[in-house]
């Protein structure tokens, strides 16, 4: 896989007739795997990246902790509100 991430953890499986699938996993559990910037653009990226590969099968998205994904991080949402309309 190579690359690191900040937010996600990357597991690759091969199945027994070679067929492969990928699990994204999301690892910020001291926010709840709250999605923010860095995040989406991560997974983004992985999708992108995996996106063409017919030997990947499935993507499977889960999570490191007991809790799968707060929705968008609140701290981010704050910030957002004081953007401009062009920011946004």
């Amino acid at each position: 896989m190579g690359q690191n991430y900040k937010y996600i953890k990357l597991i690759p499986y091969v199945l027994h007739d070679q067929a492969q699938y990928l699990d994204i996993v999301l690892d910020r559990p001291k926010k709840r795997n709250a999605l923010n910037p860095v995040m989406i653009s991560e997974i983004t990226s992985v999708l992108d990246k995996y996106e063409k590969k017919p030997e990947i099968k499935l993507i499977l998205i889960s999570s490191s902790s007991s809790v799968f994904c707060a929705g968008a991080d609140l701290q981010y949402l704050k910030k957002l509100q004081k953007y401009s309309y062009q920011e946004n």
